[in-house]
């Protein structure tokens, strides 16, 4: 949108807990990525939607397979707070069951991503990572990260995270080497996973109000010009 000077360019850009750049702190999530050929994503990855739902027909990357996915990945921590959870509940801890209870509700509503998306995402971005190595193409036009001059840019991660690694979201900074000092900062959020980033009590009080601040201090300053 710079490159072509669209006058709908935004002030300023927040990148959360997502893979710019996967050659750094390469996790087992990048490496399993990279370990069959994209077809193979294809063939036991993705299936298509049933007859009895809306969208019957089109290739999706399921819910049901992506959320026991995460939850592998931390097996021994779901295992121990489903434990507890039934412990609270047969003690009379119904608060803490409740929280519990709410968490898991939506931590396990995971929508299905239609194919198309994840097999670019993984082929494009965790396999060639074309956007870090500049041969990322939209339109048939190759993204000009150095196009990227007049915006504020905010990169967030979390401390914990071990499905987008640390630094993967922050070499944002250095591929938009053309945006000024003074207009970026990178956040690492103690305390948080992938999924904390985004949700629960320290999103809701240390990183949306870095997100609005930071949204606020360009529309700011680009008034003032």
């Amino acid at each position: 949108m710079t490159a072509a000077g669209d006058p709908s360019t935004p002030r300023s850009l927040t990148l959360i807990a997502g893979a710019i750049d996967v050659r750094l702190n390469p996790n087992s999530i990048n490496a399993y990525a990279n370990s069959h050929p994209i077809e193979w994503f294809e063939r036991n990855l993705t299936c298509a939607v049933p007859e009895r739902y809306a969208g019957a027909g089109r290739l999706v990357y399921p819910g049901f397979l992506q959320a026991p996915a995460f939850m592998s990945m931390n097996a021994d921590r779901h295992l121990a707070a489903f434990q507890q959870l039934f412990l609270d509940f047969a003690t009379g801890e119904r608060e803490r069951a409740q929280r519990t209870k709410r968490f898991y509700m939506e931590y396990l509503t995971v929508l299905d991503i239609a194919a198309e998306f994840y097999l670019d995402t993984v082929e494009r971005i965790f396999q060639r990572n074309d956007l870090a190595l500049g041969r990322f193409e939209w339109r048939g036009q190759r993204v000009e990260l150095d196009a990227i001059t007049d915006l504020t840019l905010l990169t967030i991660e979390g401390a914990e995270d071990d499905i987008s690694a640390l630094g993967q979201t922050a070499a944002a900074h250095m591929l938009c080497g053309t945006i000024a000092p003074e207009s970026r900062r990178s956040h690492v959020q103690a305390g948080v996973g992938h999924y904390g980033v985004f949700s629960g009590r320290r999103w809701e009080t240390e990183v949306y109000p870095l997100i609005r601040e930071t949204i606020r201090a360009a529309d700011t300053a680009a008034g003032d010009r």
